[in-house]
């Protein structure tokens, strides 16, 4: 599969918590507008959508929603 997604763009200032394979599904994902969906508990990024059943995900997705007064 061709993409715009280079080495150095996974390579250089990884977001906490990603893993390389990670960084490059969320870099791939960011770039092309694509959503993602999976089951790892460990892949919480922001700016792209997510579809999981993964209970530790929704659990850290819910904890981050603000909600305004």
């Amino acid at each position: 599969m061709a993409t715009d997604v280079r080495q150095k763009d996974i390579l250089t200032s990884p977001p906490i918590n990603l893993d390389f394979n990670d960084l490059y599904y969320y870099k791939h994902a960011l770039k092309k507008g694509f959503t993602v969906v999976t089951d790892d508990k460990d892949f919480f990024v922001e700016n792209i959508e997510v579809l999981t059943y993964n209970n530790k995900l929704i659990e850290k997705a819910n904890a981050a929603i603000e909600i305004k007064k």
